[in-house]
């Protein structure tokens, strides 16, 4: 039996997922490296996932959300440099890879060769528009340092700017900006082989929150261009394609484990409000934290 472990993108929204995990850890009654096999994160989701691949506890990463969350998304640029937003990232990576490479060499992890359990992590190749995928067993990678990896993972443009390979001549953004947020798809299919030859699965998805997208007939019957271009492109901070690629994920990965007796399919999430409905919310770790302990196993 695999058991795999997969962390959606979602920035500060992580909170909701390391406190389910937190949670999920005194349920099992066992580490999660003890019960996980492997990792699949994107975006803040490839951030938990490396911590736990090199060992880290679930209390380390909680901590490190709750500590660091509120000066990781306070902006970079003051009311004295207002041109500056437009110019650069709203926030400052260093204040993620700070922690996070804190954390990583507390536990005597530097590369990717290092990690004790099987991770992967994904980013767009912005030259190709084609999402790449960072597996620790790679032996390509295996010198590669984590931050470096994970960063790339989440680069959204807006928050903290793409990441720049000059070494491989690649731009690599956040994968959770494109249809890539929930990375339990790609975790089927990395380990389809195995699968098809009879070996049992199960894929644990921990969310990072959701909000309800659905509108009554009576007022979308009556939407203007300006009301469908809203709806198409910014409503709930999401574009059309992440909230069906959302439902898609979740939807194909129960037909197939209804479908494969050696599949199964183990999904927590939690709905929230829609203001709080933001990767930014650094006003609202705590009522994340609150939203995740709601969660029972």
């Amino acid at each position: 039996m695999k058991r795999v472990l997969c962390l959606p993108g979602g920035g500060l929204l992580g909170t909701i997922t390391t406190t389910m995990l937190v949670n999920f850890q005194k349920h099992i009654g066992m580490s999660l490296q003890k019960f996980f096999n492997s990792y699949h994160g994107e975006s803040t989701g490839s951030l938990e996932g490396s911590v736990l691949a090199a060992g880290g506890d679930i209390q380390m990463l909680q901590d490190l959300y709750i500590q660091n969350g509120y000066h990781i998304f306070t902006p970079q640029h003051s009311w004295l440099t207002p041109w500056n937003k437009f110019k650069y990232p709203l926030y400052d990576r260093q204040r993620v890879l700070g922690p996070l490479e804190t954390s990583l060499k507390s536990l005597g992890v530097e590369t990717y060769g290092q990690l004790k359990q099987k991770f992967v992590c994904g980013a767009v190749n912005e030259l190709t528009k084609e999402s790449n995928y960072f597996k620790s067993d790679d032996p390509t990678l295996k010198d590669e340092r984590v931050i470096d990896i994970v960063e790339r993972s989440f680069s959204a443009l807006m928050y903290f700017g793409p990441t720049i390979d000059n070494k491989n001549k690649v731009v690599y953004g956040d994968n959770g900006t494109g249809i890539n947020n929930n990375p339990t798809l790609p975790a089927f299919f990395e380990n389809l082989s195995a699968i098809m030859a009879g070996e049992e699965f199960e894929f644990y998805c921990f969310g990072t929150g959701w909000t309800s997208v659905v509108d009554n007939f009576e007022t979308v019957s009556k939407w203007n261009l300006i009301n469908q271009l809203w709806d198409f492109y910014l409503a709930n901070g999401e574009t059309l394609a992440r909230v069906q690629a959302q439902i898609q994920a979740i939807t194909t990965m129960n037909w197939i484990a209804k479908n494969l007796s050696n599949v199964k399919f183990f999904y927590y999430n939690v709905e929230i409000p829609k203001k709080l409905n933001v990767m930014d919310g650094r006003d609202y770790i705590q009522e994340y934290v609150n939203y995740g302990n709601s969660v029972k196993f």
